[in-house]
């Protein structure tokens, strides 16, 4: 306990500023900002990997190895504004990813037509026999019996809670809504704006984008299932679901530049994600840990150098 007898006036503003409440809710803030940023990068990075094999044909391992020191240098050497500048780049071109392409497919496949493909066209085909009934568009099986217990099918396909119940479907979205929300680089975009007036219109804008990614991305689901058939699931090694790819192939519908386009806006996302993952990382180390806890006088200059040299070790580490 700290004592006016036995300690000088700086130690005992030491200890009260580190018993405070508001030092105790400091580091779970930090403890959580680096648990949170730390799982979710590890699964960027695996992300980043799996594209550039996608994309380049490279080996998994040098593609994470690659792309993940592009982004760790460019987050150490630019800081906070290089990253801002860069991820509006990079938003941009997701967005056009995302929507130019698909707007290209729809006008040839209008979206009624593809949930009437979903629900009418893809009937279970009996693994027992040779029977084309219920074939895609291009001729392909539609999905088999084993496929179908992964894979919801005709009407069953459009139908809510066919994997969870109600009180699951509603728990997913409010982890969805509120784990997004509270995410560390996310929260931190907020300190970008000059004022709270401009923040809140941030967020405004920001509600509406997110809507026009969310709005297609079961569009693109939809569209593959139908151009690809089977191979609209598209599994692993392991049997598993493996979607990073269907996007790249549904996109080539579309023509070689959509392949293109897609593939750059895969990259941008990861780019983004990561960044300002790295971002978050490095603030609650240099601002919360190294200049508020373990050296409350450091410098403006010390905490930059340390917030350098924690976006490299993070980066290094996570890769």
């Amino acid at each position: 306990v700290a004592d006016d007898r036995l300690c000088s006036p700086p130690q005992i503003r030491h200890y009260r500023h580190h018993a405070s409440p508001a030092a105790r809710l400091r580091r779970i803030g930090i403890f959580w900002t680096v648990v949170i940023s730390a799982v979710y990068i590890i699964a960027q990075m695996v992300g980043v990997g799996t594209l550039m094999e996608s994309v380049t044909g490279l080996p998994w391992a040098l593609g994470v190895v690659l792309l993940g020191s592009v982004i760790t240098l460019y987050v150490a050497f630019g800081g906070m504004t290089g990253v801002t500048l860069t991820q509006m780049i990079q938003f941009w071109i997701m967005l056009t990813a995302m929507v130019v392409p698909l707007m290209v497919l729809l006008a040839r496949h209008p979206y009624p037509e593809l949930l009437a493909h979903a629900y009418g066209d893809t009937a279970i085909v009996s693994e027992s026999t040779e029977s084309m009934a219920g074939t895609t568009v291009r001729g392909n099986p539609a999905f088999s019996e084993k496929e179908q217990e992964k894979f919801p099918n005709g009407h069953a396909w459009l139908m809510p809670f066919k994997k969870f119940n109600l009180f699951s479907s509603v728990s997913l979205l409010v982890a969805l809504v509120c784990g997004t929300a509270g995410l560390p680089h996310i929260l931190a975009r907020f300190y970008t704006n000059p004022d709270a007036a401009k923040a809140r219109w941030s967020t405004v804008w920001v509600l509406v984008f997110i809507g026009i990614f969310y709005i297609t991305t079961p569009m693109w689901g939809a569209f593959a299932r139908m151009v690809l058939g089977p191979e609209a699931v598209l599994l692993n090694d392991a049997g598993e679901p493996n979607p990073n790819s269907m996007m790249l192939v549904t996109s080539k519908e579309a023509g070689e530049w959509a392949v293109a386009l897609v593939a750059a806006g895969a990259i941008a996302a990861l780019l983004s994600t990561v960044s300002g993952l790295l971002i978050a990382l490095s603030s609650a180390f240099a601002h919360d840990f190294y200049g508020t806890i373990l050296r409350p006088n450091a410098t403006d200059g010390q905490k930059i150098l340390a917030a350098k040299i924690a976006v490299l070790a993070c980066g290094a580490l996570a890769i």
